[in-house]
C-alpha cells in the first residue's frame, strides 16, 4: 500500500509494505532550469487537479508547466477549448503518456512537482504516490490539503500546501523571486526521502516477516 495509515492498527504482528518509488526509474532534479518549471506526472483529469494546474498557469505567467500523462476522455474537450483561449497555452505542454523513465526525465531541471488531488472519498485519506516520487527526485512539492499530504509535507519540509489555484500561483511566483527558499525546500525533500523511503529496507523487513512464520 502507499501509506502506513491503514487498518488494522492492532495486530499481533503488524507489517505494512509500502509501494515506494523505484529509484531506477527516477531522474534526480539537479540544477534549476532558467525558466521556472512545474511538472505533473500521472493520470490527467479534473479530480487529480488538471484544471487547478491550468488556472495556476494563467496566474503564474513566468512559469512553464509540463504535463505528462493521458488526458481523461471526459476532460479532453475542455482541455482543447482551454488551449484555444488561454493566455497560458504557450507555456503549458501536454506530452501524453510516456514510459516511466522518459516521463521522469522532465524532473531533471524542474523546480516543482504538483499533486493537486481533489477532496473526493477515494483521495481524502490517501497519499499520492507522486508525493513520494517528487521528494525522491529532489523536487519541491505543492499539494492540496488532504490529511496525509499535510502530515507528510510538514514532516519532510519538502513542500507547501495550497487550497486552490491562487495559492498555487502565489507559491510559484514567490519561489521565482526567492530561489534560495525553494532550494532549501528541495534539499529537505531529498533528505527526508533518503531517510524514510528506503525500498530495500522495506522489502527486507517483509522478507524477514515471512521467514519468521516458519520459525
Amino acid at each position: 500500500v502507499a501509506d502506513t495509515q491503514v487498518p488494522p492498527f492492532n495486530a499481533k504482528k503488524r507489517l505494512v509494505v509500502r509501494n515506494l518509488p523505484d529509484a531506477s526509474l527516477l531522474t534526480q532534479s539537479a540544477q534549476l532550469s532558467s525558466t521556472p518549471t512545474a511538472i505533473y506526472i500521472g493520470d490527467v483529469r479534473k479530480s487529480r487537479g488538471l484544471f487547478t494546474i491550468l488556472e495556476s498557469a494563467e496566474k503564474a505567467p513566468s512559469w512553464k508547466f509540463e504535463i505528462i500523462g493521458n488526458v481523461s476522455a471526459l476532460d479532453a474537450a475542455a482541455v482543447e477549448e482551454w488551449k484555444k483561449n488561454s493566455s497560458a497555452r504557450e507555456r503549458v505542454t501536454f506530452h501524453g503518456r510516456l514510459a516511466p523513465r522518459d516521463a521522469w526525465k522532465f524532473a531533471a531541471d524542474a523546480w516543482v512537482g504538483l499533486t493537486l488531488l481533489e477532496s473526493t472519498p477515494a483521495f481524502v485519506e490517501a497519499v499520492p504516490s507522486k508525493l513520494y516520487e517528487y521528494m525522491s527526485c529532489g523536487l519541491a512539492t505543492i499539494s492540496t490539503p488532504l490529511p496525509r499530504c499535510i502530515a507528510l509535507v510538514e514532516q519532510s519540509g519538502g513542500g507547501k500546501i495550497a487550497h486552490d489555484s491562487s495559492d498555487v500561483a502565489a507559491l510559484l511566483n514567490h519561489w521565482q523571486s526567492h530561489p534560495d527558499e525553494i532550494s532549501a525546500i528541495r534539499t529537505s525533500a531529498r533528505r527526508w526521502a533518503t531517510e524514510n523511503l528506503d525500498s530495500e529496507r522495506e522489502y527486507g523487513a517483509f522478507v524477514e516477516g515471512i521467514r519468521s512464520l516458519s520459525r
